[in-house]
């Protein structure tokens, strides 16, 4: 990007690459072995995980935009490529998979996972409910997310107090990663993610009703539930299906959320385009927020470890709807 890339072909090439092979440095990779090494505090440590990349964003483009005001839009390339060339140290030394160790047998242990395979898992109506559900949530909680700032000033509110609340947005989101990921590990995960989906609906729906008054709880609503998104996709995959296949098992709700989350700022731009306005758009984000609320409800009860009486870890294990025979 910064040396021979010079035109908009080139541009969109490189993009398209950086894309497909960034891919693999993104929570596909890093959720399966902070999965295999967690179990009782999985949550949480994805939680933890993911407020790397948290941080990551808040810091990165402050950062950036100051190399860029003082050497150049190709010395701020420059910089980005060798922030990735230092990733390479830490994947290779630290991102590993824990061992699989076969439980010790005792009367009170049960298996930890239902270790499935993806031919299995594919077959299984939970596994695609599981898909639309986070679809779902891509669409209800990222439509909204670009369309803040130019939002907060159409209803009157100052250049530095809309940077506020995207700020206060961002907090939201970091925050929630470890809160979020500690809940879930100590409470029914299902109903957790539901109240945060409530919440959400309850916050866009406070902002609609009540204006830019009720803008910081709008930040703090969407903040919460984007920043536990790509946490509980990797927590749910893992709790449901185990982790003999989990690369692939995490791939369909994380695709769902990609694809939802690309077309939901299209829909809100081509209503707001329509309408002049946001209301409409708000009150539809909260309607699908109470939906998905109802759909995390609708999901079984996730597998919950617990300290077996001879120290072994086991858990308490709901079966999916595939036989027992797979």
């Amino acid at each position: 990007m910064a040396t021979i890339v010079q035109s908009v072909a080139a541009y969109m090439t490189t993009m398209a690459f950086i894309g497909f092979f960034g891919a693999g440095t993104g929570p596909i990779a890093f959720s399966r072995a902070v999965s295999s090494w967690f179990d009782r505090a999985r949550g949480l440590a994805l939680g933890i995980t993911m407020m790397g990349s948290g941080l990551a964003t808040a810091i990165i483009p402050i950062t950036i935009g100051r190399v860029v005001e003082l050497e150049g839009w190709k010395f701020g390339y420059l910089t980005l490529a060798c922030v990735a060339v230092v990733g390479v140290i830490p994947s290779l030394f630290f991102l590993t998979v824990a061992p699989r160790v076969e439980p010790v047998a005792s009367e009170s242990a049960v298996p930890n996972a239902p270790e499935l395979e993806f031919s299995a898992i594919r077959r299984d109506p939970l596994y695609w409910r599981l898909i639309l559900t986070f679809g779902l949530m891509a669409i209800t909680v990222t439509g909204l997310v670009p369309y803040l700032i130019p939002m907060l000033r159409q209803d009157g509110m100052s250049i530095g107090g809309a940077a506020g609340i995207a700020s206060t947005l961002g907090v939201a989101v970091i925050v929630s990663r470890v809160v979020i990921g500690w809940l879930i590990d100590i409470l029914r995960p299902t109903v957790v993610t539901a109240v945060l989906c409530l919440l959400c609906a309850g916050g866009v729906l406070t902002f609609a009703v009540g204006g830019i008054a009720f803008a910081p709880a709008l930040a703090l609503a969407l903040g919460c539930l984007l920043g536990a998104e790509l946490d509980l996709v990797g927590f749910f995959t893992s709790r449901y299906f185990g982790l003999a296949a989990f690369g692939k098992a995490f791939a369909g709700p994380y695709m769902a959320f990609v694809i939802g989350g690309g077309i939901a700022p299209l829909c809100v731009g081509a209503i707001v385009q329509r309408t002049e306005s946001y209301t409409a758009v708000l009150y539809t984000v909260s309607a699908l927020a109470a939906l998905c609320a109802v759909a995390f409800l609708a999901l079984p009860p996730v597998r919950t470890p617990k300290q077996g009486a001879e120290g072994v870890v086991d858990a308490k294990t709901v079966p999916v709807s595939v036989s027992a025979d797979e």
